[in-house]
């Protein structure tokens, strides 16, 4: 959960991981370069284009969305924040969103950018080839016909059926369709007649869809951060009833500590401050842990299972956290 004593405003829902984006952006413009590059004759299959703008697309919002569901899996986001690519100051953001149990959605709308920054690098190599070099779209299949493939293509155009030049027709599909069999002249400008269906296939699929499902992704994280908001207001609220007044009692300090024990680094003390209670506590298995401490630290501490003696800082009363942290 949020610390209590932050003030939950100053939360950015969802800030963006730029090397999660870099990484999707760069991944999108060389698989379209080499996809649309073609073979020797520029000519480029239409069908491995569906599989990259249409299924691939489609695939990953379900791989994405099965993930934020289940807490696990797989997602580009996810593989990018085990790299050492993210900034300190992000790697503390994730490591408290885990502790608050929303981390899942925070790599669910860092995994839409990256799809985001991947449509833009696909649409960069396909306006970088359409300006530079003739590519010719043909389509290659032992067991489709041109008939077979007009529905599935006209039910994909389905969604901009008003751009009449990005419709799929039959002509066109059995004029462009390659085989080794096939000889003879054909004017050479029906082989460019694709690109408006490729570029609204690129635009609707890899991009719009990833922006709607960007937008209810926030609304979701939005959600659950004002739940847990709520859910601190009713424990303040709840801290300052009599009935809890009337339960309360102080503790009697502890004057002893248990024959073994570790000591934990709880705010980043530096070594020097360290050797001020040297004296007092016994520092050769020192774990680390809190806001200051990495993921692999802050996981050993919490899978210690000696009794715990943390040293915290006075004037820098961490409550909140800490309280997640003893439960």
């Amino acid at each position: 959960m949020i610390s209590h004593h932050s003030n939950p405003q100053q939360i950015n829902i969802a800030p963006v991981s730029w090397p999660i984006v870099y990484s999707g952006a760069v991944l999108g413009l060389l698989l379209s370069l080499a996809v649309l590059s073609g073979d020797d004759y520029g000519r480029v299959n239409l069908l491995y284009l569906l599989v990259l703008f249409v299924l691939v697309p489609l695939f990953s919002v379900a791989v994405s969305t099965l993930s934020m569901i289940s807490g696990k899996g797989l997602n580009l986001a996810r593989l990018v924040s085990n790299l050492p690519l993210l900034s300190t100051q992000q790697k503390r953001y994730l490591h408290r969103l885990q502790q608050q149990k929303l981390d899942k959605y925070w790599l669910y709308l860092q995994s839409q950018y990256a799809a985001i920054a991947y449509a833009t690098g696909c649409l960069l190599g396909l306006w970088l080839l359409l300006l530079f070099t003739d590519i010719n779209f043909v389509w290659r299949s032992t067991l489709l016909a041109p008939e077979d493939l007009l529905q599935p293509l006209k039910t994909i155009a389905a969604p901009w059926w008003y751009w009449s030049a990005a419709q799929p027709s039959l002509e066109l599909l059995q004029a462009t369709q390659d085989s080794r069999l096939i000889t003879g002249d054909r004017e050479v400008g029906i082989y460019t007649q694709w690109w408006p269906f490729i570029l609204a296939t690129q635009l609707f699929y890899s991009l719009l869809l990833r922006l709607l499902v960007l937008f209810a992704g926030k609304v979701v994280l939005r959600r659950k951060l004002s739940i847990d908001i709520e859910q601190q207001l009713s424990r303040k609220i709840n801290a300052f009833q009599p009935a809890y007044t009337e339960r309360s009692e102080t503790r009697i300090p502890l004057t002893s500590l248990p024959a073994h024990y570790v000591v934990t680094n709880w705010d980043g003390f530096a070594q020097d401050e360290l050797e001020l209670v040297s004296r007092h506590l016994e520092l050769t298995d020192c774990l680390v842990a809190g806001p200051l401490a990495s993921d692999q630290q802050h996981m050993q501490a919490e899978s210690e299972k000696r009794p715990q003696v943390l040293l915290v800082k006075a004037w820098e009363p961490p409550l909140g956290e800490l309280g997640d942290y003893l439960d």
